[in-house]
């Protein structure tokens, strides 16, 4: 039985006119003629025959199964391996979101990690197909994920052990993601790190969780982003100035979090833990251009003997820093945004920022509509304009 893949563009019309001859369903050629409107065409490749086992294991579960057959024919397959992969790839870190996010909780959780079912027919997934065949009298493609909305849908309930409830790291492999919407959950922890692989992001909302620690400054390698939502979160430390090289950012919501919060310190004593003093320390030693290690801040407080050795600048640095903190004088929104030319929407209340906005943001061409001093930040903090 003879396998043919679609080509191109030029080619799909007299495929569709073959295709006919084939009697596939109405379904499969309704699909072809949408692509074909949309100028979306899968590439091409010759297999060999398949006897009828092997095309029901193929209907069942393609991602496996085209896997599994680049395997045996690796030279035939050698064009198309990163695409298989990909896929692969893709269908696993879905089926890792919905095991750490609890999804047998869900509100909706349609198809989700069915091997039989496509994952353009799980609820909230949106994809494009990249590689089609006519296996049979059927249409198999494979497909890449390019919106994910699971928006309202009780990912991570209240009642679940530590370890569930977090945003999985392998979302990072849904390299052709374009939106992701996970707002409106009780989504937890840090944001992993591999956020930044998403590099086709165009809209991040995350807004309505529970997310906490300091915004990764690798989110700046989203270049692409022109909607970044992280507000009513639990975030806290200084607001990272990576974030001004997102060059076509339109809005960024960063309300009702914990930015700038810089609690009053206790001096730590030995035995007493304080990581957290040595981590807001050192945080604050870098908004100031200071690089302090976590060792020094332990000799200096704990170890009489040492803090003479620590180097006198460093020494002095620590002082100074624990100074300002004791002060509570937080970070403010960094000059650097100014070169954000398309943010038309900035929010910034609801956090710990202190101080008055620097001058230099004032020059921004939408600085007036940013109402930076609209609403208030929480008691006893005050962002001031003037």
């Amino acid at each position: 039985m003879a396998t043919t893949f679609l080509v191109n563009e030029l080619k799909l019309d007299k495929n569709l006119d073959a295709l006919k001859d084939k009697y596939l369903p109405q379904r499969d050629l309704e699909l072809i003629g949408t692509w074909q409107q949309h100028n979306i065409c899968p590439p091409v490749i010759d297999l060999p025959n398949l006897n009828d086992i092997e095309i029901r294991k193929i209907y069942r579960d393609p991602d496996v199964e085209l896997y599994r057959l680049m395997n045996r024919f690796p030279r035939l397959f050698l064009p198309w391996r990163p695409i298989i992969l990909a896929c692969r790839a893709e269908r696993n870190a879905l089926e890792a979101v919905f095991r750490v996010a609890n999804g047998y909780a869900w509100h909706n959780n349609r198809n989700w990690c069915n091997p039989a079912a496509p994952l353009s027919s799980w609820y909230g997934v949106t994809t494009k197909p990249v590689l089609a065949c006519i296996i049979g009298r059927r249409l198999i493609y494979l497909e890449r994920v390019i919106t994910l909305d699971l928006s309202r849908n009780n990912l991570a309930p209240r009642k679940l052990d530590e370890e569930s409830g977090r945003l999985a790291a392998e979302i990072g492999q849904l390299s052709c993601l374009q939106k992701l919407y996970l707002n409106n959950n009780f989504l937890r922890g840090k944001l992993p790190e591999n956020l930044s692989r998403l590099t086709a992001l165009t809209d991040l909302r995350l807004q309505f969780n529970q997310f906490e620690g300091s915004i990764p400054s690798s989110l700046s390698k989203l270049i692409r982003l022109t909607r970044l939502q992280l507000d009513h979160n639990r975030f806290e430390g200084y607001i990272p100035p990576a974030l001004s090289s997102l060059t076509q950012l339109e809005g960024l919501f960063l309300h009702c979090n914990n930015l700038g919060n810089q609690i009053r310190l206790y001096r730590p004593r030995p035995g007493r833990p304080f990581e957290r003093f040595t981590d807001r320390i050192i945080t604050a030693g870098k908004v100031s251009g200071i690089r302090i290690r976590e060792q020094e801040v332990r000799d200096y407080y704990l170890n009489d003997a040492k803090r003479y050795e620590i180097h006198p600048p460093v020494r002095e640095s620590i002082a100074i820093m624990e100074e300002l903190l004791i002060r509570r004088v937080s970070t403010n929104i960094p000059p650097s945004f100014v070169n954000l030319s398309k943010l038309k929407e900035l929010t910034v209340y609801g956090n710990h920022l202190n101080g008055s906005v620097d001058s230099t943001l004032k020059k921004h061409p939408y600085y007036a509509q940013w109402k930076l001093t609209q609403y208030s930040q929480q008691t006893g903090f005050h962002l001031s304009t003037t």
